[in-house]
């Protein structure tokens, strides 16, 4: 799995030190997947605070999913 991929899983699954570190590494923060889904997205439909904070605080955009959904409006955060 590519570091850009990588990212989307971290934030999926919690493992928001990880995520810090990929970031850092030079993945792109706002990468998406099949259904236009950023980490972002990841990590507020699965309540992950650690996640979505320090995606936030690396500069992560609100972006609209293939289905029309910021992370916001679908899930639980921001």
């Amino acid at each position: 799995m590519d570091i850009n991929q990588e990212i989307l899983e971290c934030a999926r699954y919690g493992e928001y030190e990880e995520l810090a570190m990929y970031i850092e590494q030079g993945a792109l923060i706002d990468s998406i997947d099949m259904s236009g889904n950023t980490a972002l997205h990841k990590a507020c439909a699965n309540g992950e605070i650690e996640c979505i904070e320090v995606l936030l605080s690396k500069g992560a955009k609100r972006i609209l999913n293939n289905s029309g959904n910021y992370p916001e409006r679908k899930y639980i955060c921001i």
